[in-house]
């Protein structure tokens, strides 16, 4: 739920000047006006751009990641995602905010709220799927969610983010240095390059893409400071039902058939690898 005192980390999306709190929506010195809406987020999508109907995650979607991820399959992910944190950001400034972009559910967020325990901090997710910050902030009162586009401007004022959270989401390299506060933290997650390796070609799923990792480490390398890159991998065993949300909580999503299914519950119980890829940087130079 955005407050007063968050409002003003917020910058306009038509001329970039800042918001100001107005009890039930946000506005700025030239008149732009915003709605907080009912659920407490904040659509900040400029109104003249139009999407895709398949851009972002559907309901459907956010209903089998939050499941999936609540049943504690991505928890050993959780807590060195906290612990990378927990050890660097000692000493969190009130004059900054956290942002996770493409925050989906909200959960990652959510964690990471609860590890911090820092409730002065004003904590920021966006998506640019509508019905995904809707969901978000019915699951999070305590932060505030955006609708906005990682690949466009986002509504976030310059040099205020002390930490940016990418996990499984889009990057933007100009706006992300622009976000980021001195000697603010930026932590990236990939999937790593075994992860799902015994399902993928059965039930043929989108694999794992080579140039991904390079690309991160050619774009930050002159920019922020490398502090970590860690390779996570250990076993999950996966039910019908897990697989099934597993499948359906990303852009597998489109794939999903009655014929996946049924493979589905041939091959269900299964035990399938979990790698990811985790990269820490800092903004100190």
């Amino acid at each position: 739920m955005l407050t007063e005192k968050c409002a003003h980390f917020l910058s306009c999306p038509v001329d970039d000047v800042p918001m100001e709190y107005e009890g039930t929506a946000v506005r700025c010195v030239n008149g732009h006006s915003f709605d907080i809406s009912r659920e407490g987020y904040v659509n900040l999508m400029p109104r003249r751009k139009k999407l895709h109907e398949t851009i972002g995650d559907n309901k459907e979607m956010l209903a089998a990641r939050e499941h999936f991820l609540e049943a504690g399959h991505y928890d050993t992910l959780v807590r060195e995602i906290n612990r990378l944190i927990k050890n660097n950001l000692t000493k969190p400034r009130r004059d900054t905010c956290a942002l996770e972009v493409g925050s989906g559910t909200g959960y990652y967020l959510r964690k990471v709220m609860q590890k911090l325990s820092q409730p002065d901090i004003c904590y920021f997710g966006s998506d640019i799927s509508k019905e995904a910050t809707q969901f978000s902030a019915k699951q999070n009162p305590d932060a505030t969610f955006l609708v906005a586009d990682t690949h466009e401007k986002i509504p976030i004022k310059s040099n205020s983010v002390q930490l940016l959270l990418d996990i499984f989401s889009p990057r933007n390299k100009a706006e992300f240095q622009r976000l980021l506060a001195d000697n603010g933290f930026l932590l990236i997650v990939i999937p790593g390059e075994t992860h799902l390796k015994e399902i993928i070609p059965e039930l043929g799923l989108i694999g794992y893409e080579e140039e991904k990792s390079a690309q991160i480490k050619n774009d930050y390398q002159n920019v922020l400071t490398l502090l970590k890159n860690t390779a996570l991998e250990y076993p999950i065993t996966l039910t019908a039902e897990s697989l099934r949300d597993l499948v359906k909580m990303g852009p597998n999503h489109w794939r999903f058939s009655a014929d996946m299914n049924k493979k589905i519950q041939q091959i269900a119980p299964v035990e399938v690898t979990a790698s990811f890829e985790i990269f820490l940087y800092r903004n100190n130079l």
